[in-house]
């Protein structure tokens, strides 16, 4: 137990919920991308009005205090690929990775 924390490595993301314009086309399927500068994924919430965008991770400690920046690249990037009506909500997760991938299971 006392080195447990020195092998994994806490990484922020971040989450947006963005309705569409109205008759736009909802995925329906959930997607993520395969390039990490930023990597994204995609899933339609389940009143299939809403769109649910997450990614643009980090380390924590890696950027500022501000996590605007994160939430911004997630707009900027859906607003880009989507006809987003508006953002109504966001949110953002911390996540632990192990050093060597394996998630840690009943510690």
């Amino acid at each position: 137990w006392t080195g447990h924390f020195a092998k994994i490595e806490p990484s922020r993301s971040y989450c947006i919920a963005v309705t569409l314009e109205e008759g736009s086309k909802m995925i329906e399927d959930t997607y993520i991308s395969v390039s990490k500068s930023p990597t994204i994924s995609l899933r339609p919430a389940d009143d299939g009005r809403t769109l649910i965008v997450s990614g643009a991770g980090h380390p924590v400690g890696e950027y500022s205090s501000d996590s605007e920046q994160g939430y911004e690249t997630l707009i900027a990037w859906t607003k880009k690929h989507f006809p987003v009506r508006e953002v109504i909500s966001q949110w953002s997760a911390m996540d632990y990775y192990s050093d060597d991938e394996i998630p840690y299971i009943g510690l």
